[in-house]
């Protein structure tokens, strides 16, 4: 086993690891590890790329983690595990073996939770060897925190639009996955016309549409599909502006991370009257989640009160940028700059490892 640790610009730690019993590839990165305790997503990317991809990705998921706890005033650092190679492929399970064993290595307190591509049973293995691991519960598989603070999130922007629930409305669920399911299935519950796209696996999206009474919708028509909501919730479909440009719904709102191709494309979907939530506060259920079984202090009680609280700071973003008439993604960085738990806004509040 190979471990090369760096420190590039604001992140504290990047690490480069190899193992050739198990053909692990990874990087990990941590980004400002303010206070000391830090989160991190473990994911996954194509084998065979060039490995400065893959510590891109983690230098940036890492960020943008940071930026949801600071926008949620979650006493967290921002860290990020990218493994290359696909999940499920021959020595998976000893990959993920490896993963615990380089953590117990790096002499830091990095908590790591599911992300795109890995599931609580990825989790429970790495779990073996490294305790620190959250979102490794058999439930969370079947509905994930993300997708219940996913649908608050979009129930609340909805509700600026119709002045009402999901019932009766059209809802697009773009990805049939973990994510996906958990989402459309709350729709469902909650007398929403479903529909569901998947960009790789048609016939996982049509066996989920029928258990829930939806629709399903081809990827190549997902786009200009006619919807009063789309949910992306699979990773990296970094919409451009054309892409942006041919939408046909009132309300964006995802878990998934990547739904833009640059940040800058907000401006579009603000253009188009579109009401947008940035991912970093759709997604945030997992984070809070994660939270609470990491003990850390000033967290919610459950996940319902998670998503009671997702839905308020919804409504605060979406209220403040329809005042200042400016986009929620400002808001959003704004707010994270006057969080009592960032470098910039002061000591952050305390926290400590269950």
């Amino acid at each position: 086993m190979m471990v090369t640790e760096h420190a590039i610009g604001s992140h504290e730690l990047v690490v480069w690891a190899t193992d050739e019993g198990s053909g692990l590839h990874a990087a990990i990165a941590v980004h400002r590890a303010y206070p000391a305790i830090a989160l991190g997503q473990v994911t996954f990317r194509p084998a065979g790329e060039d490995s400065s991809e893959a510590v891109l990705e983690a230098l940036e998921r890492s960020r943008r983690l940071t930026d949801a706890a600071r926008t949620l005033e979650v006493p967290v650092a921002g860290a990020s595990v990218v493994v290359s190679g696909a999940p499920g492929r021959p020595g998976h399970r000893r990959a993920m073996d490896a993963i615990g064993r380089i953590m117990t290595r790096l002499d830091r307190q990095i908590w790591l939770i599911p992300g795109p591509g890995s599931t609580p049973e990825d989790l429970s293995i790495v779990g073996r060897q490294w305790a620190l691991v959250a979102g490794a519960q058999p439930a969370d598989h079947h509905l994930p925190p993300a997708a219940r603070g996913a649908v608050a999130s979009a129930r609340t922007a909805l509700r600026r639009q119709t002045d009402g629930g999901f019932a009766g409305s059209s809802v697009l669920v773009l990805g049939a996955g973990r994510l996906g399911e958990g989402v459309a299935r709350m729709l469902a519950a909650q007398d929403a016309r479903v529909m569901i796209a998947d960009r790789d696996d048609v016939a996982r999206a049509a066996s989920l549409a029928d258990e829930v009474d939806g629709v399903l919708v081809q990827w190549t028509d997902a786009l200009t599909t006619s919807c009063d909501v789309m949910m992306p919730c699979t990773a990296n479909l970094a919409l451009s502006v054309e892409a942006v440009e041919m939408l046909r719904c009132s309300v964006l709102v995802g878990p998934a991370d990547g739904q833009l191709e640059d940040e800058a494309i907000s401006s579009t979907i603000a253009a188009r009257g579109i009401v947008w939530v940035p991912e970093v506060l759709a997604g945030a259920g997992a984070l809070m989640a994660a939270a609470r079984e990491m003990g850390v202090a000033h967290v919610r009680q459950d996940v319902d009160s998670d998503s009671a609280y997702i839905s308020r700071v919804t409504a605060e973003i979406l209220d403040a940028a329809e005042s200042d008439g400016i986009e929620p993604r400002v808001v959003l960085e704004q707010r994270g700059l006057q969080s009592p738990g960032s470098p910039d806004g002061g000591p952050g509040a305390s926290a400590q490892a269950a």
